[in-house]
């Protein structure tokens, strides 16, 4: 795609995201702020987990069994502990 095309679009969403803020109480824009933040985060997460998945999936040995280093950071049964910050 054009860079310049993206750009754009990134710079309309900006406004429109602020347009909708200013459109809120104070209370609920701090609200709302912390909530789109974290939206993103979690997207961001999302993806990085799905193209690790992929990623391993296509590292597998010749048995099929992923090798994969052991991450820092405590672990539960789930995965990887992440500290989060919420104001």
């Amino acid at each position: 795609m054009n860079q310049k095309f993206i750009e754009n679009m990134l710079l309309a969403k900006k406004y429109e995201e602020e347009a909708f803020l200013a459109l809120m109480p104070d209370t609920a824009q701090r609200h709302l702020k912390v909530i789109i933040r974290e939206a993103a985060a979690m997207a961001e997460e999302l993806a990085f987990d799905a193209i690790e998945k992929l990623a391993g999936r296509n590292a597998a040995g010749a048995d099929g069994k992923q090798h994969q280093e052991p991450q820092g950071g405590r672990e539960n049964g789930s995965g990887n502990i992440k500290k989060i910050h919420v104001e």
